[in-house]
């Protein structure tokens, strides 16, 4: 860390505006020069001030310092030997160099002071500077003071004026007659030459020397010879431009000059002396973002790929095009334009990174332009994500399209390459820097790709409602024509409004309502019970000796007395001619339940909107096939009530005992009201079944084989399970009962002890504890890793990261809980890399340098920590409290975990995570925890 002192521990003198920069910490400074043409010295993190950097200083901490130059295009000499300096030296106070027209002295500390001198004689003080000469005697005479001030005055004004005005040089007005004057090709490439290397020495920030103009005026007359059209073009289009009216003059004119660059760059191709300074002139303008677009336009990026194409060999010509291109990256496409590099510009760049692997200039290049694609795309595309999010255009759902494409094949090809280059070059700041930054967005991807998917669904849900006209299905209720999906005509006292419940509003429901209760007061030896939440996902329905399917009833209500999950199920049954929610109680394990709330939206609506288009079908039927279908199927259940038959809080049941299989079991009871839904919460007496509370919010979950599955297991502990499964076995034995019987349904008031036991407030669902389990699954990797890396063993430590989460949990003897969570939702091949590359890239930085262990585990524990609140479910802090305990017990982090400050920050975490948690787990912890909280 850098540490403040009132002493500077590095001084830069500007001789040019005579003034000091002192350096007051230890870290690593940018010099450079502001936008004011000024001299300026910031911190690495804090170079939005500078705009063009010069030298690149790091100030040691034990003492001394180092410079490295850091812009090719502005030489650095030392001035004492007069040599360039091209790589880091360290610095010797007193140094002084030449950049950019600058002479810098470079002091170890502050300046020091002016040695006083001692007098000659006690008391006579010495003179810095010699007296006055005398006057001269002129025409025979003496002039005076005041006329001798008068002429150091104009002598002083003459010189002045020579100084500041002899070097402005003003551009001659070009007419037309003065173009067409130019007879010979020698006339044309030397006036195109002097136009093009004044523009080169006066608009840019290039110190080009003798040999280098020598250079670009015979590139020019050689030009001027073979095929003179390109120099004409250019000054047509100079002359054009300062023929203009009020127009300010001198002013820099860079886009005829990149033309014309482009231009030759395509025609003098297979010369490499003239491509190579093609690049070097190109380079030079690309160094001004205004040019960007120019180059754009012109098709700089396909001249530059050509010729790197052809000179695949030539390491300087890979650097000069790679610099281009990582310039060009930074532009920016207006939306429906092509963006200038694409594909072929990521293959071009990983070709040269491969032939050029030795060359630290060329990746640190190559990096370079890769970090700022992906830089400039991701940003693109957030842009569009979060701007365009009303109306968006086609365009932009085009560009949103090739963007995200891109930058998959992008990703896709250049990591492992850039993967192996910082593994080659690991002390070159360059390398490093370009290569983290792509690291960087590599891991934020996965974020944008949710983002996205999640955009593009919300208006997926828009476009089919503007084109078909349906309501928006997952934000509201359902409008009432769904009451058509019923089989049968309904008076219209029993069509009610619908099931589905706004987003989240379970989040607000702290009552009763929430839950779905069943009452039996029947013992299960005389009769068959009804268990909606659990018995219809466990049997599905089977067809009769006839093959004909028994098609059953759905009467929704406004009370939710099924949900979405028996709409889907209904659906299966008349689709598929079974139900897709069989599947055996005895596999499905509570701790292995983590599923997709996306996807199981997404398979509601789409049953939803097939049950409605089937609906629409039925309507156009005839009246005969009306009244045949309308007919109730001989093999099913009548759960609906009877007009002027039932008696209040009273259902019943007619059944088929010929036709009727028995093991199907279904729900058709229409609820009225909410005390009816409520009122049946004694079917199963002392069985928790609140979690049913969560099929009515819209969501029907999946397996991994797109089979529905009930969401009722979640909550269901063992002992419970033995109880489900006793009374099945009854459900089973008493079907062959009476055809016709009745079941009182209890009053509300009878059931207020249940209610407060069985409060789905204090029930949360699991899915929203899966980041909490993947925080919890990283924090248990780095724990393995730091007690490997503490116990002298890196080599086994770097060997974590590649080997899959599955068996790295196993091998590190995990949580049981841990084990199950990371094999139900990471598949086989899945590693930290793939998850997380953050946390990859924090780990071999721990594991080099011995340093950052410390911090990495202590950060490891604070996340766990501050993640745990009332939100968690009771199997989420209990796995929680397991790792806390297991890495205090941990005799290798005793050190670590004892200091003073990480236990203050612990403590204070802790003790507001678990505030108002009053568990088991929870209160073993703290007392096994009571020295350090």
């Amino acid at each position: 860390m850098a540490e403040d002192h009132d002493e500077a521990k590095i001084t830069v003198r500007d001789f040019n505006e005579k003034k000091d920069l002192m350096v007051m910490k230890t870290g690593e400074f940018l010099l450079g020069l502001s936008s004011d043409g000024g001299l300026e010295v910031k911190h690495l993190e804090e170079t939005t001030d500078i705009c063009m950097p010069l030298l690149h200083l790091v100030a040691i901490k034990g003492g001394g310092c180092t410079l490295a130059p850091v812009n090719p295009d502005l030489p650095c000499t030392i001035v004492s030997t007069g040599e360039l300096l091209t790589g880091e030296i360290n610095l010797v106070s007193g140094m002084r160099l030449e950049i950019a027209g600058k002479f810098l002295a470079f002091f170890d500390g502050p300046v020091p002071k002016l040695r006083r001198q001692l007098p000659r004689t006690p008391g006579l003080p010495t003179e810095i500077q010699p007296p006055p000469k005398p006057p001269r005697a002129i025409a025979g005479g003496k002039l005076t003071g005041e006329e001798h001030v008068s002429n150091e005055e104009e002598e002083d004004t003459e010189r002045k004026w020579l100084t500041t005005s002899w070097c402005f040089v003003q551009l001659p007005s070009i007419e037309q007659q003065t173009i067409e004057s130019l007879s010979t090709p020698d006339q044309v490439s030397i006036m195109a030459g002097s136009f093009f290397v004044k523009q080169l020495q006066m608009y840019t920030d290039a110190s080009p020397s003798m040999e280098y103009l020598d250079q670009i005026f015979k590139f020019f007359k050689e030009v001027g010879q073979q095929l003179s059209y390109p120099l004409m073009d250019y000054l047509v289009e100079l002359s054009d431009a300062l023929s203009k009216k009020n127009m300010d003059y001198p002013r820099p004119m860079h886009g005829p000059a990149i033309k014309l660059i482009v231009e030759l760059l395509r025609c003098y191709l297979p010369s490499l002396n003239y491509t190579l300074l093609c690049l070097k002139l190109l380079r030079t303008f690309s160094h001004f973002d205004d040019n960007l677009a120019t180059l754009v336009k012109c098709g700089a990026a396909a001249k530059l790929l050509g010729s790197m194409s052809a000179y695949q060999g030539e390491a300087e010509l890979q650097q000069l095009g790679l610099d281009i291109l990582g310039r060009l990256a930074k532009y920016k496409p207006h939306p429906g334009e092509k963006a200038p590099l694409r594909e072929a510009t990521v293959e071009f760049v990983v070709r040269a990174l491969k032939n050029m692997k030795g060359n630290m200039e060329v990746c640190r290049s190559g990096c370079r332009v890769l970090a700022n694609l992906s830089t400039t795309l991701m940003d693109l595309l957030n842009h569009y994500l979060d701007e365009e999010a009303e109306q968006p255009s086609p365009v932009i759902l085009s560009d949103i399209d090739k963007y995200d494409q891109l930058l998959v094949f992008l990703f896709g090809q250049t990591i492992p390459s850039v993967q192996d280059i910082l593994q080659k070059f690991p002390t070159d700041l360059g390398v490093v820097t370009e290569g983290r930054r792509l690291l960087y967005t590599y891991a934020k991807f996965p974020q944008l790709q949710q983002k996205e998917k999640l955009w593009k669904e919300r208006h997926e849900v828009l476009l089919k409602q503007d084109e078909e006209g349906y309501e928006k299905i997952s934000y509201g209720p359902i409008p009432d024509s769904v009451s058509e999906l019923v089989p049968r005509q309904l008076p219209n006292s029993e069509i009610h409004q619908g099931i589905l419940k706004p987003p989240r509003s379970f989040e607000t429901c702290h009552n009763s309502d929430r839950k779905i209760k069943f009452s039996d007061e029947v013992q299960c030896e005389s009769s068959s019970s009804l268990d909606v939440s659990h018995d219809d996902s466990y049997y599905g329905d089977k067809p009769d000796s006839s093959g004909l399917l028994p098609v059953p009833e759905t009467v929704l209500s406004d009370n939710e007395n099924e949900g979405i999950h028996q709409l889907a199920k209904n659906l299966s049954i008349k689709k598929h001619g079974h139900s897709q929610e069989d599947f055996s109680d005895e596999s499905t394990d509570p701790d292995d339940v983590f599923l997709d709330v996306d996807g199981e939206r997404k398979n509601a609506k789409k049953h939803i909107k097939k049950r409605v288009h089937c609906q629409q079908k039925y309507e156009e039927f005839s009246p005969s096939e009306k009244e045949h279908s309308e007919m109730p199927s001989p093999s099913h259940f009548d759960l609906t009530v009877r007009n002027g038959e039932a008696k209040e809080n009273q259902v019943h049941v007619h059944r088929d005992e010929t036709h009727t299989p028995k093991d199907f079991i279904t729900n058709r009871v229409p609820l009225d009201s909410n005390e009816e839904l409520s009122h049946q919460s004694q079917h199963k007496p002392g069985r928790n079944i609140s979690h049913c509370s969560n099929q009515l919010s819209g969501d029907v979950p999946q397996d991994i084989h797109g089979s529905f599955v009930d969401r009722s297991i979640i909550f269901i502990n063992t002992d419970e399970r033995q109880k489900i499964d006793d009374e099945e076995s009854c459900h089973s034995e008493t079907n062959s009962g009476p055809a016709n019987m009745s079941v009182n349904v209890p009053n509300r008031e009878d059931d207020s002890t249940m209610a407060q036991e069985n409060d789905p407030a204090d029930v949360q669902d699991p899915l929203r504890d899966i980041p909490f389990w993947n925080q919890l699954v990283f924090s248990q990797v780095i724990v393995y890793v730091s007690s490997l890396v503490l116990r002298e063993d890196e080599q086994q430590a770097l060997l974590v990261i590649d080997q899959p989460i599955k068996m790295l949990m196993q091998k590190m003897s995990a949580p049981s809980s841990l084990i199950k969570f990371a094999c139900s939702q990471y598949s086989d091949s899945d590693t930290l890399m793939d998850l997380d590359p953050a946390v990859v890239i924090s780990i071999i930085d721990a594991v080099r340098y011995r340093s950052l262990i410390d911090e990495l585990l202590q950060t490891a524990l604070l996340s766990v920590v501050q993640k745990l609140g009332r939100n968690l479910h009771a199997r989420s802090v209990s796995a929680a409290m397991m790792f806390i305990k297991a890495t205090f017990g941990n005799s290798y982090f005793t050190k670590t975990l004892t200091e003073e400050a990480f236990v203050q920050k612990f403590r204070s975490c802790f003790r507001r995570a678990t505030e108002g948690l009053s568990s088991t787990d929870i209160d073993t912890a703290r007392k096994e925890l009571a020295s350090v909280l």
